[in-house]
């Protein structure tokens, strides 16, 4: 699954969706999506920005301080998050193990604290609403699948 950026064709390695230095667009963040293949790293490292990296797609090895998180997440529309929060100062280094898609988000936050990695296991989570799994032609014959 690829996101679309309407003002740029995606590409291997970090998109720009909004930079801060240029035009936060009232954000004041920078968001971005990271496209990776199979063997790619991508390190961040931010003097005054805290982040926060998402996995929306694909099998990632999320390592930070003397940590790490293997990431595995088929799509973000049935399986839950991975998520790390991570204060400035933190270096952060990602390693796909297959393609993978991830939303990267930095703001400024002058204060220190730990990192927090959010799982699957470590978050509850609610669905609402109802997804209509397919209509059939007669009236009254639908199959409802509640998430």
């Amino acid at each position: 699954m690829t996101y679309m950026n309407k003002n740029a064709e995606l590409k291997r390695g970090y998109n720009v969706y909004i930079d801060a230095d240029a035009d936060d667009l009232g954000t004041q963040m920078d968001v971005g999506l990271l496209l990776m293949e199979e063997g790619d790293s991508f390190t961040i490292e931010e003097p005054e920005k805290e982040c926060a990296v998402l996995l929306f797609g694909g099998k990632v090895d999320i390592a930070w301080g003397n940590k790490h998180c293997e990431a595995e997440r088929p799509d973000c529309f049935h399986y839950e998050a991975y998520c790390l929060l991570a204060p400035r100062r933190t270096k952060i280094v990602l390693t796909a193990k297959a393609h993978s898609e991830l939303y990267i988000q930095k703001t400024l936050n002058d204060r220190d604290y730990e990192a927090v990695m959010y799982t699957p296991d470590t978050v509850q989570t609610q669905h609402a609403g109802v997804y209509i799994k397919s209509i059939l032609p007669n009236a009254g014959d639908v199959n409802h699948e509640v998430w």
